[in-house]
């Protein structure tokens, strides 16, 4: 899956102190195993960055995870 993001308000990116508001998020996710999710992030801003930043981010399914 991918999920192109173009429109993030200010207050809701956790990049917000670096980004312009001419930043462009592209995250590409995929399964890597039976309980693995990988998602590869890619920030582009021309007005803030000298060239694009990427990095891969890793998840593991939580089973049986009770609440308190």
């Amino acid at each position: 899956m991918v999920a192109d993001t173009v429109a993030v308000a200010k207050d809701r990116s956790p990049f917000s102190p670096m980004v312009s508001d001419s930043v462009h998020y592209e995250e590409r996710l995929r399964m890597v195993g039976k309980d693995k999710l990988e998602d590869r992030l890619t920030i582009s801003d021309a007005a803030a960055f000298t060239h694009q930043w990427t990095v891969t981010l890793s998840y593991t399914r939580v089973k049986n995870q009770t609440g308190s």
